[in-house]
């Protein structure tokens, strides 16, 4: 399924079909969009995304630390996940083949910077 639909299993509705790779629910939950090959041993590391022509996050990334920064002052950084499983897991700028809404993940953001949109949280 496409990822506009599996956010909308979610019960979340992106602010941008096109660049968001997170939203929330009615009740406020964060849900992100996570590549399967970031985890290792429990962790998932997302470095920092590449940027703009004009070297600024782009906004879905910059959704996406606002969204974070919610999760972690209002839901103990709890999200929920879209797994995503890239094209190719070797390119710059990713392209989605494949992703699943899976409500039996959760995943705490144990680190966040915000001023590059790199974080790492454990799979619970």
């Amino acid at each position: 399924m496409g990822r506009v639909t599996e956010f909308k299993k979610a019960g979340v509705k992106l602010a941008n079909d096109y660049n968001s790779w997170s939203g929330r629910d009615a009740q406020g939950r964060v849900v992100i969009t996570i590549w399967s090959d970031l985890f290792a041993n429990g962790r998932y590391v997302f470095d920092e995304p590449p940027r703009t022509k004009n070297g600024r996050l782009n906004p879905g990334h910059k959704r996406l630390v606002a969204d974070l920064r919610h999760a972690r002052e209002t839901k103990g950084g709890l999200v929920g996940v879209v797994l995503s499983r890239a094209a190719n897991p070797a390119a710059v700028r990713r392209v989605i083949a494949s992703c699943e809404y899976r409500p039996d993940l959760q995943m705490r953001i144990i680190s966040l910077d915000e001023s590059t949109a790199a974080f790492i949280g454990v799979l619970l």
